[in-house]
């Protein structure tokens, strides 16, 4: 075994010593670059075939998908094409000579077209996106996207002109007419309707008035006819058969009265208003009717009294022009006979009238207010006719106030403004039966046992000059009090600048809120008051003229019928009620924006109140009535001018009050003296501005000046005064001030001096000369100026003074106050104080 193995792992070793042999000597003969060379064939031979292979079924790909979208582009285009198909019969309704269009379903019609936009749509979606993705351009740029787009206006358009085309064979209207086919081309006038919503629910429009509105064409057609109706033109006949109904307008003389009215019982001045409700009992039942079989339909869409309830004001509104017109006062005379307790024939032949009128009228979908106005006026015809006749007179002085403005606005002198009446008053008028007494004002706090300024007071009762003919107190009109006004500030006015024989004549005792005062002044005032003059234009005059033509109006009726004299004054009372409303109407016109009425708001107060004076003057036998109207027309000409205060106050107190936190506030290390400087330099501007304001209003115009001296003059001294009150009021709450503070608030006190004294001008009107010189004499004046001197003096200098007689008009209290913040505690100012009041208590 171990033989046999030797001999066989010989072979294989010589085996394999075989192979070696063989494999060198093959290598050894083998061509190795025609090899390398083979195989580089070989291998580009190979990449070309792929590439070119690739190439195919790529450009094979792309050629399926072209194919596809073409063939996707060609299947819409097809569907878009039917739907142009199906929609061409629209074409019809361009021409209507031809009876085509009445073969066109409005509702399929549309609902295609709805189709065709979705598709329109969905194509241009489609194709905008593959050319946004190979950049190949906007869709807009398509030739026959345009083309679809401009057939698909076309269809829009024509689809509302098929809507207008049927609609208006369903209900024709002609100048004198209006008829209603309820059947065309096999469709009834409510399922049209129907059709109509359907189709601008489609459409997707707001409403189906878009299409075809209905309602208003019947609306425009009746306020036409009505103003025809208006002018006694003609009248209305209304007919109907099973598929028309006819309402006909038939002008004057081309038709006999008895032979469409029963005129047996009918008044000869009753006949236009007969006529007149004839015709809109007939144009009642046409609408009816109208209404009725639109509302006759699917359902889709809810039954309507649209049109009812537009037509009502306007039926009304010409009913109410019949029953009040001029040409038919037997009419109204007769009603209010009727309500008198004098009933006639003709009274109850036109309260029927009217009756039959209100029974139409009060119908299904009819707004009620129809009914409820007619009833208003068969139960109070006196009061409705004297109103109608009112808003006709302010119809008029509406008229009369346009060109008063155009006078105002023109350069051009006018006999309106300046040819002024002077009237002389003694005071106001007042209703001493109706009067509520005059309010009860809570006197001013004092220091108890300050006889020194009791003494004062006595002959310093009261401070304001117009307090005697107006209150001007604006706390009525502000509807707040300010608390810290001084409580005698109140007292600080012109009164006692000048004694009781003085040019100014003055009176001496305030009148109560409630009394009318100058202007407008009557007969009731106590005798020792004295009279002042004021002017006043030729308005009132005017104005009163106005409405004494109304009031006359009254006595037509009375002079028409056999009436008593309370019958006859009743109905002259239910004309003089409506002067209140006729000046009020005026003022409201005016006072709003009185610089384009007025030249001056005090001449636009005198004419008020004249024309008050005037009215009473004019109708004393019905001065229990007039006169408390009269009295809240006169608060309210009152009101103008202190609503025109208040405005001027409220300016100067936000001024102050923005200043105060770095003026009048005690220990303030915030601010510096600097800071302190420039703000009362600030506050003593806005003071200038203010009253410069006031005194070119007011004062240095000696012409409007003259309107009413005493009411300016009143004007500028209850600002001014309020204007210190507040000033002084916030002085003397300081409880500390510093030396650099006194300075400073020395400085201010002489800015708001300078501010509200004007300049002196030129004037052969004495008061208007000696204004500035008289404004110095006030005591609040002299009060600000002594102020300043305790801030600027050493306490010995004040009290030198003080023996001097300089600070008179200061209570001791203020006086105190004021050495209390400025100086320290020193065995000097407490002499001083004590001696002070040591010498006021004496």
């Amino acid at each position: 075994m171990t033989e046999s193995f030797q001999n066989n792992r010989s072979d294989v070793v010589h085996m394999l010593k075989q192979l070696d042999s063989n494999l060198q000597s093959y290598v050894a003969l083998y061509d190795a670059d025609g090899l390398a060379d083979e195989i580089k064939r070989a291998s580009l031979s190979t990449t070309q075939d792929y590439k070119e292979g690739y190439s195919q079924i790529a450009d094979l790909s792309r050629k399926e998908n072209e194919y596809v979208l073409q063939l996707d582009i060609a299947n819409k285009l097809w569907f878009i094409n039917g739907l142009l198909n199906e929609l061409a019969i629209i074409d019809t309704v361009d021409d209507a000579q031809h009876d085509d269009w009445h073969f066109v379903d409005l509702v399929s019609s549309v609902s295609n077209l709805e189709k065709l936009r979705q598709k329109v749509l969905e194509f241009e979606t489609h194709v905008s996106k593959n050319l946004a993705k190979n950049h190949e351009g906007d869709v807009g740029s398509i030739t026959i996207i345009k083309d679809i787009q401009k057939r698909q206006e076309s269809f829009d358009l024509k689809i509302k002109k098929l809507v207008s085309m049927t609609g208006k064979a369903h209900l024709e209207t002609k100048e004198d007419s209006i008829i209603l086919h309820n059947e065309f081309n096999g469709q009834e006038f409510g399922q049209f309707l129907d059709s109509v919503a359907t189709a601008s629910a489609t459409m997707r429009l707001a409403s189906s008035d878009v299409l075809f509105n209905w309602t208003n064409t019947v609306y425009q057609w009746t306020e036409n006819i009505l103003k025809q109706l208006e002018n006694d033109a003609g009248l209305l006949r209304f007919s109907k058969d099973p598929e028309i109904s006819h309402l006909v307008f038939l002008p004057k003389g081309t038709y006999s009265l008895s032979d469409l009215i029963d005129t047996t019982n009918i008044a000869e001045g009753s006949q236009s208003i007969q006529k007149f409700v004839f015709s809109i009992t007939n144009l009642v039942e046409f609408v009816d009717e109208l209404v009725h079989l639109s509302n006759i339909g699917s359902g889709i869409r809810k039954p309507s009294s649209k049109l009812k309830q537009q037509l009502v004001k306007p039926i009304l509104a010409s009913l109410k022009l019949q029953v009040f017109n001029p040409r038919n006062k037997s009419l109204i005379f007769s009603l209010v006979s009727e309500k008198l307790g004098l009933k006639t024939d003709q009274s109850a032949n036109s309260g029927d009238l009217l009756s039959s009128l209100l029974e139409s009228l009060s119908g299904d979908g009819w707004y009620s207010s129809s009914s409820g106005a007619i009833e208003t006026w068969l139960e109070d015809p006196l009061g409705y006719w004297s109103e109608n006749e009112l808003e006709t007179t302010i119809e008029n002085l509406r008229a009369f106030c346009i060109e008063l403005k155009k006078i105002t606005q023109s350069s051009v002198p006018n006999s309106m403004f300046t040819k002024l009446s002077v009237n002389e008053t003694h005071g106001g008028f007042e209703n001493t039966e109706m009067k509520p007494e005059s309010p009860q004002v809570p006197p001013a706090t004092k220091p108890d046992n300050d006889e020194w300024n009791s003494q004062w007071d006595e002959d310093n009762d009261v401070d304001d000059a117009w307090n005697k003919e107006i209150d001007l107190d604006v706390d009525d009109v502000s509807e707040k009090k300010d608390d810290e006004l001084d409580a005698n500030a109140d007292d600080n006015g012109w009164d006692d600048w000048k004694d009781d024989d003085d040019d100014l004549g003055w009176t001496e005792k305030p009148k109560p809120k409630t009394q009318l005062n100058s202007p407008s002044e009557l007969s009731k005032l106590p005798k020792a008051q004295k009279a002042f003059t004021y002017k006043s234009s030729q308005v009132p005059a005017k104005l009163l003229a106005l409405f004494e033509d109304f009031f006359n109006r009254s006595e037509e009726l009375t002079n028409h019928s056999q009436l008593s004299f309370p019958q006859s004054k009743r109905i002259r009372q239910s004309f003089i009620e409506k002067f209140k409303p006729f000046a009020l109407s005026f003022f409201a016109m005016v006072s709003r924006d009185w610089k384009q009425y007025y030249p001056s708001p005090t001449l636009l107060y005198n004419d008020f109140g004249k024309l008050l004076e005037l009215a009473h003057t004019q109708h004393k036998d019905f001065e229990n009535t007039l006169v408390p109207e009269l009295l809240i027309l006169q608060d309210l000409n009152t009101r103008f001018i202190q609503s025109m205060i208040l405005s001027i106050r409220t300016s100067l107190d936000e001024a102050v009050n923005k200043a105060e936190r770095i003026l009048f506030v005690d220990d303030n290390d915030m601010f510096s003296a600097d800071d302190m400087s420039i703000t009362a330099s600030k506050l003593g501007h806005k003071a200038r501005e203010v009253f410069d304001e006031v005194f070119q209003a007011f004062y240095q115009n000696t012409e409007t000046f003259e309107y009413n001296e005493t009411l300016n003059m009143s004007i500028i001294s209850t600002t001014i005064n309020h204007f210190y009150s507040n000033i002084i009021t916030k002085l003397i709450s300081r409880k500390s001030i510093g030396e650099a503070e006194s300075d400073v608030l020395a400085q201010l006190i002489d800015y708001i001096l300078m501010a509200t004294v004007p300049a002196p001008i030129s004037s052969s009107n004495s008061t208007v000369a000696a204004l500035p010189a008289e404004l110095k004499k006030s005591p609040s004046f002299h009060k600000l100026a002594n102020i300043k001197t305790i801030l600027t003096s050493r306490l010995n200098d004040i009290l030198n003074q003080f023996y001097e007689g300089v600070f008179f008009d200061m209570e001791t209290e203020e006086m105190i106050s004021l050495l209390h913040a400025l100086f320290t505690d020193s065995p000097t100012r407490r002499s001083v104080i004590d001696e002070i009041k040591e010498i006021r208590s004496s």
